[in-house]
């Protein structure tokens, strides 16, 4: 069975196929709540909690709490554009099967958390936030933070720990894209997108340079290139930090065939700062 964003993805290509694209509109709609992400599509195989925060923008951002006896440290899963937090759990298991505690969060406008609107931009950075200041204030025994971005997740896990760097001590950037306007025009092969107020990556990430980072791509992912990948890697200062390409993967490094050096990445990465 497809999973829910890639079915949606593939009416968006359709459309685009059929017609000429008001991307404008096409941004309106794609930011929107998805009622189809409102509903998880599985829980937790461990036992958990769900808990709640409020941001900055006096939303309730809901999260999945899963301890772990061994409170070696927590992983903090951040999904991305078009998922909410139950489209982690594969990521969530390999994680736990280390002996992390792992927190799923459901961005604005997804999954349970409240919102009418989520955002291509830096404001979800205070979703992230609020859930980290969360962790520190109430769940602070179980170790130091490690979060884990998927996509869209990355950017928001970039932006947030730009500003608040307390406990964390590692970034998984899993395809983050670098720009997300040129994405959208290799995505959707046209010249122009309009304006995405994406927030400058480079300034962010030069906040966080002397933190460990683990970036892995696909060659074959439109969403971050090559040259993209190694303009993020440009940044990085702390030896640990590392860049990956996946040989003849695309955009989501849990399929089948990738899932096996996903797993054995992560691994190395997560013993390298223990």
């Amino acid at each position: 069975m497809l999973k829910i964003p890639l079915i949606i993805g593939l009416i968006f290509v359709v459309n685009l196929e059929a017609q000429n694209i008001d991307f404008n509109k096409m941004k309106e709609i794609y930011e929107a709540r998805q009622p189809l992400l409102d509903s998880m599509i599985n829980y937790p195989s461990h036992n958990y909690k769900s808990l709640f925060t409020i941001n900055k923008n006096n939303h309730k951002i809901s999260f999945w709490w899963i301890p772990n006896k061994q409170k070696v440290g927590t992983v903090v899963l951040i999904h991305g554009f078009m998922m909410n937090k139950s489209h982690m759990l594969e990521r969530a298991d390999l994680y736990y099967n280390l002996g992390k505690n792992v927190i799923l969060i459901d961005l604005r406008a997804r999954g349970e958390s409240q919102g009418d609107k989520t955002t291509s931009g830096v404001d979800i950075k205070e979703d992230v936030k609020a859930v980290i200041k969360y962790y520190n204030q109430n769940l602070n025994p179980y170790g130091k933070l490690i979060l884990h971005g998927y996509s869209h997740g990355g950017r928001a896990a970039i932006f947030a720990l730009s500003d608040l760097l307390s406990n964390v001590e590692g970034l998984v950037l899993e395809s983050t894209p670098y720009s997300l306007e040129e994405s959208f025009k290799r995505t959707f092969n046209v010249k122009e997108v309009p304006d995405m107020n994406s927030g400058s990556l480079d300034e962010a990430l030069i906040k966080i340079s002397n933190l460990p980072i683990l970036l892995l791509y696909g060659s074959n992912d439109t969403a971050i290139i090559k040259d993209e990948a190694h303009k993020i890697a440009s940044n990085f200062k702390n030896s640990k930090s590392r860049v990956i390409e996946f040989e003849d993967a695309r955009h989501d490094l849990t399929e089948k065939k990738h899932i096996e050096q996903l797993k054995t990445v992560i691994t190395r990465f997560i013993k390298l700062n223990n």
